[in-house]
């Protein structure tokens, strides 16, 4: 018996262990962003300090010391973090509406309670944006120390390399060795918990990420001069410029390509698993069964006894797998009951440990099956004695009579199988997680419709062949994937801001060049004379209405 309360809390538990993952996927996306907007901000600065070496000169030439420039740095940084995360705080609570919305349309139910703006998250938004924008200011701040005096003089002044500057690349490698190094930690080895080895996931690939950006910087101007090549054969010197300017500052360039670099290697990485998964789930589920229909829930509950009772009223071969919880070296674990009559009919065990088959005929008196992960993780074996409590308060004392090998994903059976004697005897309300059933005829849509009639009475039992169950097992993956994607064009959001950032400080670096270059006789835009495709640039979207005289008069060749 529990209290009030007690149930409350229960429940509220049980809500919570159903949204762990999404909350530790959202957490992983926001993660996402903030290293994304970190390089964002990195590069700004980077940029900005570039343009204003002579500002930072003069400073240093009316006695400006080199901790004051430091210094305004580090304090626009600042001033830019919390603008930018009091803005992105405002923007966060009506960006959460829209994707409760996206995600709700995507398949995923989520609670319908109202938004909660607590004062962790005040504080938490606010000091991860702060702090990420005053750990990428820091860099460019120190660079900006570098600037001599006698630059205020100069034209074109660049920046001195730093002392570091010899040994960047070897440095730079060493960081995507480490990275690589923990990914193939957190990949192979064991011993390890799901916390550790997400942490040396994580922190390998930022590492390893952040090595090949900056060691790509090498491999800019090569690139270059290969994917620029069909540019400068179709648009000759604009496309020559082109080139020239993407090699300028191969630094710049592979940072801002790195902003973009993350999104996309998320979205592989998300398309890659999704696969993967769906093609283990159904490598996983025709191994393990053997039935001509699955009988699931249609809403996610266990479907009442009485299912397969019906079917086997009916004369109909039908196997049930009760579906129930417990609780067990303080977690709370799913459990299973079954028929030792028939499961071996319908259920292929792989054992590694025990007799095999014969096991099954144990479990009507106290005997547990076992999976062989949760036999590792609490160190038992054949003969162990388990105690188990479950829901309704009922003390379980078992002894397990064997162990079995359960897929990754989707195994039809929880990590503790019983009997359904000793099931329906120590749960109050026992309910199946599904019934698998054979018929004389085998699969048929005359068969299937039978049953569905046979089942009218249950209208959550949902009649599917075996096939249809897998698809249906998938489609669950793809609901999770989808909400993975919306999240997704978030971080690729930031990327594209991050590029026309880096886009339009670059144009304003170079607005006396590009003032030479109008001055020389270049145009405002460019466009091939065999190109089928119009420009719709302003002045020449206006061209393209005047009359025929003029435009016989006008320039050739595409040229305006």
């Amino acid at each position: 018996m529990k209290t009030r309360a007690e149930q409350v809390q229960a429940r509220a538990n049980d809500v919570a262990q159903a949204f762990s993952i999404l909350r530790i996927v959202l957490l992983a996306f926001g993660g996402i962003a903030l290293f994304v907007g970190s390089f964002v901000i990195f590069n700004t600065l980077w940029v900005t300090v570039a343009q204003r070496t002579r500002e930072f000169a003069t400073l240093r030439t009316i006695g400006a010391s080199r901790k004051q420039v430091l210094g305004s740095v580090v304090v626009e940084g600042l001033v830019i973090g919390v603008l930018g995360s009091v803005i992105g705080l405002l923007a966060g609570l009506g960006l959460a509406k829209g994707l409760q919305a996206l995600i709700s349309a995507s398949g995923t139910k989520l609670p319908s309670a109202g938004t909660v703006f607590a004062t962790r998250t005040v504080i938490v938004s606010l000091a991860a944006g702060i702090i990420v924008t005053l750990v990428a200011s820091v860099v460019p701040a120190v660079r900006a120390t570098r600037v001599p005096p006698i630059a205020a003089v100069r034209e074109g002044a660049i920046l001195p390399p730093g002392r570091l500057a010899r040994a960047g690349k070897p440095l730079l490698i060493a960081v995507g060795a480490a990275g690589a190094t923990l990914l193939g930690v957190g990949l192979f080895a064991s011993g390890l918990s799901t916390a550790q080895r997400l942490l040396l996931l994580a922190g390998g690939a930022a590492l390893l990420f952040v090595g090949l950006t900056f060691v790509s910087q090498w491999l800019i101007a090569p690139l270059a001069v290969v994917i620029g090549r069909p540019f400068v054969r179709t648009a000759g010197a604009t496309g020559e410029l082109a080139r020239e300017n993407t090699s300028r500052n191969p630094a710049r360039t592979a940072i801002t390509a790195g902003a973009l670099t993350v999104g996309v290697a998320v979205v592989t990485f998300i398309a890659m698993l999704g696969a993967e998964l769906r093609a283990t789930i159904n490598s996983s589920i025709k191994p393990q069964l053997t039935a001509d229909y699955v009988i699931g829930p249609t809403n996610g509950t266990p479907l009442p006894v009485a299912v397969g009772d019906t079917l086997r009223a009916a004369g109909i071969t039908a196997a049930a797998v009760r579906y129930g919880q417990i609780k067990t070296y303080g977690k709370t674990e799913p459990i299973s009951g079954i028929d030792p009559a028939t499961a071996a009919h319908f259920y292929n065990f792989k054992w590694t440990a025990g007799s095999g088959t014969s096991d099954l005929a144990t479990l009507d008196q106290s005997g547990a099956i076992i999976s062989k992960q949760f036999a590792d993780d609490h160190h038992l074996a054949i003969g162990t004695r388990l105690r188990f409590e479950t829901q309704s308060g009922t003390k379980l004392d078992l002894t397990v009579r064997g162990i079995q090998q359960l897929p990754a994903v989707s195994g039809l059976l929880g990590p503790v199988v019983i009997s359904t004697t000793l099931f329906d005897r120590s749960f109050a309300q026992p309910g199946d997680g599904g019934v698998a059933v054979d018929t004389a005829g085998g699969a048929s849509p005359a068969t299937q419709r039978s049953l569905s009639r046979l089942l009218a009475g249950f209208p959550d039992a949902k009649v599917q062949t075996v096939a249809a169950y897998i698809k249906t097992q998938q489609a669950s993956i793809t609901a999770v994937l989808n909400d993975f994607y919306v999240l997704l064009v978030l971080a690729i959001v930031v990327s594209l801001f991050g590029i026309v950032n880096t886009l339009v400080l670059s144009i304003v670096e170079r607005t006396r060049e590009i003032g030479a270059l109008r001055a020389m006789g270049m145009t405002r835009c460019y466009r091939p004379a065999r190109s089928p495709l119009p420009c719709f640039h302003a002045t020449c979207y206006t061209q393209r209405f005047k009359s025929v005289s003029a435009k016989s008069s006008g320039t050739p060749g595409g040229r305006h």
